[in-house]
């Protein structure tokens, strides 16, 4: 009988044993071994077993309840990722983990899709303390961002495992829409680099189309076409659209903002889709083209704008609904576009083409979630990408458009030359197109500058974020003190040293340190001159002393890094908005044409901004300003003077040579004067230069209105306009206007 019931009772306790590691519950079919030889990330999903829980109330002890725990499949082979649609169950995933190896590992399990409203990672008891229960980390959309195990647009969190362990954890996952789990396991510094690389592309893209947003904002500002407006708004709503998608609208914008997390992402996609309809009916002209289709956009358009109040009474019952309504709006832009291209229709071309951008983003995405493309870069990105190729092909189209009207407004205008407002705005036109690439390359300076600024940014953030954890786990409270005073000294302003004053300055540090007996006195003293740390060494020394000193200088060096840098974008930002003023204040329209009280120098330094890209060439600027009184002027139709008689001079020296601008008073006359070192004007041809149509440039780029233009609006101010001349010297406009008019 001894025989027989021994194997049995084995089999008992073998089961109670397996009963106590797993928590109560059965183990997953298919365990994950762990050891330092595996890849950098591992696809989790073909390792999970899924429990569906329709009632959303299932607690931990039931689902582990082996009654209950049978009820787990595990049947995701085929998958790439966890898609189960828009369900309102709530799903448990189960893993179980093995460490083969002899030392403890650490991972970091990442859930990949931000919009998910409620994920929970239950982790299991630690063997080592008996009594010890599971462990549950709560975050989600739903929740503020400070719930997080680990800050990041995604859900991440760290899992430590002790050597010789199978150990099973628990996942539970909720959301309000779609219901995609994609679930990853990385080794913590392949991990790091991932996110250094995750952000980076977020940054390239909000910056590519922050960029497309000020650039349209400055063309609406000049041209005040209601169009381009249009455009601004889609790519703003677009942009807060996949900024909610990806989760960073929730981690920067409103992290603690947790009802408005959850309904953000549908409400910010109708938003699109609603700004995208008005652009469409705008750049197709469907009014005229399909009216009666029109009329549908137009409903659509509206009804998308008020949708986001029905997702705040029920996001559930409205989501489903949301998805199949974007859907179609998206099929039906396309169509617009397609049939628009068919009509010969020019925008159209770019249109359809933009909308191919974007659809074959998605579809890269989409195919990679059904594993038929592979997870990379391109995938993982998709819309993102074909977003931002959509983006710029559509104000392609917007440019286009804007060299079409120019045509057509100047062939207008020449048949109604008489009329001179009409011409005096031709010539201002035509001088704003002669200066959109200085425009450009001066808005894309300070571009580049944050772009730079970015980058660095984000490698200084990700060395910061590596080194933190481990440098504040070593310091006192003491030395964190000091650390903070170190980090804050580089902030403070300090003045620009040479080279030379440098290295002699590291020189004495490096004296001070080593007779304070610090190792690598000279390598830490380059670094706290860098800090600007160097006037306060004793504050410092217990730092330098420290057993961690060369990591606490790195991370140190990383912040001041962060700080300065971000200093630089603003001070790039402040440059872009000094451009945009100076731009507004040349493109307005005096509306009543009376005249105000205003200083000439202001009028004069306007159009020097939006020239400035001009003088890089090899222009000298040489300002001779006297302070005079304010006179009664239109500033508007005198910033057309000044805008022809610089650009006159500056292609009469062909960028090259010195250009003079001096202000004074003489008797009752203020007198500007713009001179040139160009060729000089020939004898023959003085008296003709203010005839219209008379012109000694090219075909083309000239049309003879300039000067007459010039002349017409100074002797509506009651003034005159004379020059002088040399040959092989340069030329010089002077131009009188009355304090008092007749």
């Amino acid at each position: 009988m001894k025989k027989r019931c021994q194997p049995s009772f084995l089999l008992l306790l073998s089961l109670c044993w397996l009963h106590l590691l797993t928590g109560g519950a059965f183990a997953a079919n298919r365990p994950l071994e762990l050891k330092e030889t595996n890849p950098a990330s591992i696809s989790l999903t073909t390792y999970f077993d899924v429990l569906e829980d329709p009632s959303q109330k299932l607690t931990l002890a039931e689902v582990q309840n082996p009654a209950i725990a049978a009820q787990f499949k595990g049947d995701q082979a085929s998958r790439s990722d966890l898609n189960f649609g828009f369900s309102r169950s709530a799903y448990w995933l189960r893993l179980r983990l093995q460490n083969a190896s002899e030392n403890r590992l650490e991972r970091m399990l990442e859930v990949s899709f931000p919009p998910l409203s409620s994920v929970q990672l239950y982790s299991p008891p630690d063997l080592q303390r008996p009594g010890d229960e599971y462990r549950v980390h709560i975050t989600g959309a739903s929740l503020p961002f400070a719930s997080r195990a680990f800050e990041n647009r995604q859900f991440v969190f760290p899992l430590k495992l002790a050597a010789r362990t199978d150990q099973v954890y628990y996942l539970r996952i909720q959301s309000s829409g779609s219901m995609v789990i994609p679930v990853q396991l990385w080794k913590p510094l392949e991990f790091n680099q991932h996110v250094r690389n995750d952000y980076l592309i977020q940054t390239w893209y909000f910056g590519m189309l922050s960029a497309m947003i000020l650039f349209n904002f400055f063309l609406f500002l000049a041209l005040r076409d209601f169009i381009y407006l249009l455009y601004i708004n889609f790519a703003i709503a677009t942009s807060l659209a996949v900024a909610t998608q990806t989760g960073l609208a929730h981690e920067f914008l409103w992290p603690g903002a947790s009802m408005w997390s959850n309904i953000s992402t549908f409400t910010a996609y109708s938003l699109s889709l609603s700004t995208m309809l008005f652009f469409v009916r705008s750049v197709l002209n469907t009014n005229r083209l399909i009216p009666r289709i029109d009329k549908l956009i137009k409903i659509l358009a509206w009804f998308l704008l008020i949708t986001p109040i029905g997702f705040a009474i029920s996001l559930h019952s409205l989501a489903k609904y949301a998805a199949i309504m974007d859907i179609f709006t998206i099929i039906l832009a396309g169509a617009i576009g397609v049939y628009a291209a068919i009509k010969r229709q020019r925008s159209a071309y770019f249109f359809v083409l933009a909308f191919t951008m974007l659809t074959l983003g998605a579809l890269a995405t989409g195919l990679k979630g059904f594993g038929v493309f592979p997870t990379n870069i391109f995938t993982v990105n998709g819309i993102s990408l074909g977003g931002a190729l959509e983006m710029v092909l559509l104000a392609l189209a917007l440019a286009d458009r804007f060299n079409i009207i120019r045509k057509e407004k100047s062939a207008a205008e020449i048949n109604t030359l008489l009329a001179q407002n009409q011409l005096a705005q031709a010539e201002k036109m035509a001088a704003l197109g002669q200066l959109i690439a200085s425009v450009g390359h001066e808005i894309n300076t300070p571009i580049g500058a944050v772009k730079s600024s970015g980058q660095i940014i984000s490698d200084a953030l990700g060395e910061a974020l590596m080194n933190m954890p481990r440098l504040f786990q070593t310091l006192d409270a003491d030395s964190v003190t000091r650390f903070l005073a170190l980090i804050q000294g580089a902030n403070s302003p300090v003045a620009i040293l040479s080279s030379r004053e440098e290295r002699a300055i590291t020189q004495q540090v490096s004296a001070q340190l080593e007779a304070a007996g610090i190792t690598h006195a000279h390598q830490k003293a380059g670094a706290l001159v860098q800090l600007n740390a160097q006037g306060a060494l004793d504050d410092y020394l217990p730092l330098l002393q420290h057993n961690e000193s060369t990591l606490i200088l790195a991370t140190a060096s990383s912040m001041a890094t962060i700080i300065n840098n971000t200093k630089n974008i603003n001070a790039a930002v402040d440059r872009v908005t000094k451009m945009l003023l100076a731009l507004k204040s040349f493109s307005r329209v005096d509306q009543h044409a009376e005249p105000i009280q205003a200083h000439l120098h202001d009028g004069l330094e306007t159009v020097l901004t939006i020239y400035q890209g001009q003088f890089r060439l090899g222009t000298e600027l040489v300002r001779q300003y006297e302070e005079i009184p304010a006179i009664s002027c239109l500033p508007d139709e005198l910033n057309q003077v000044w805008t022809n008689l610089i650009h006159n001079a500056l292609q009469a020296m062909n960028q090259e040579g010195t250009l003079t601008l001096g202000i004074r008073r003489v008797g009752d006359e203020a007198v500007v004067s713009i001179g040139d070192t160009g060729t000089g004007i020939p004898e023959a041809i003085r008296d003709k230069v203010f005839n219209v149509f008379f012109t000694t440039k090219p075909v083309g780029e000239g049309s003879g209105l300039g000067l007459d233009i010039v002349k017409k609006i100074i002797e509506k101010h009651h003034g005159r306009i004379d020059f002088k001349s040399e040959i092989g010297v340069g030329t010089t406009f002077f131009v009188y206007l009355p304090y008092a008019t007749k």
